[in-house]
């Protein structure tokens, strides 16, 4: 049985495919993951100090994309995220409900 070796053009040009893939299939996440904010856009947004935000991010507690070594962080994500984390108050009771304590 005769085994196929491709030349190294083919190879070449079979990389060539699968990295115009990638390339893609990266860029389409990116644009799907809404309008990115840069680190200090972030800041603003959230309202929130660098440091926190830098600790956030280290305890990954906060949804970022990496794009090397630049952190880019998705409006669309930080509003789940938001979303996600909000903390409302439980029902008062009906008799506290009744009587607030100051009348």
């Amino acid at each position: 049985m005769k085994s196929y070796t491709p030349t190294h053009e083919q190879i070449y040009q079979e990389i060539a495919i699968i990295l115009n893939a990638i390339e893609s299939s990266l860029n389409n996440k990116v644009q799907n993951k809404g309008n990115l904010l840069k680190f200090e856009e972030t800041c603003t947004y959230l309202s929130m100090p660098p440091g926190q935000l830098r600790k956030l991010v280290f305890e990954k507690r906060v949804p970022v994309t990496r794009l090397g070594k630049s952190l880019r962080f998705s409006r669309t994500d930080l509003d789940e995220w938001i979303a996600d984390n909000t903390e409302y108050p439980k029902e008062l009771p009906i008799s506290a409900q009744e009587a607030p304590p100051w009348s």
